[in-house]
């Protein structure tokens, strides 16, 4: 069961919009969720989702350092 919720969960932010570095702060949302993706490892088919998170203070998704 926690393995085909981990192959939904890939699926799903694999198919959404990728942004590499250096990327246009404009197409970044200032706030929400950020998924960062190892390009050389799969998991289920797909880039392996290594971090998730959320930003600590307000507007700042796009300024993660």
């Amino acid at each position: 069961m926690v393995e085909e919720y981990c192959k939904r969960v890939h699926e799903y932010f694999n198919g959404l919009e990728k942004h590499c570095f250096p990327f246009d702060e404009s197409k970044i949302p200032k706030n929400g969720l950020y998924v960062l993706f190892e390009k050389s490892e799969c998991c289920h088919g797909t880039c392996r989702i290594v971090m998730v998170g959320t930003t600590q203070e307000v507007n700042q998704l796009w300024w993660i350092g």
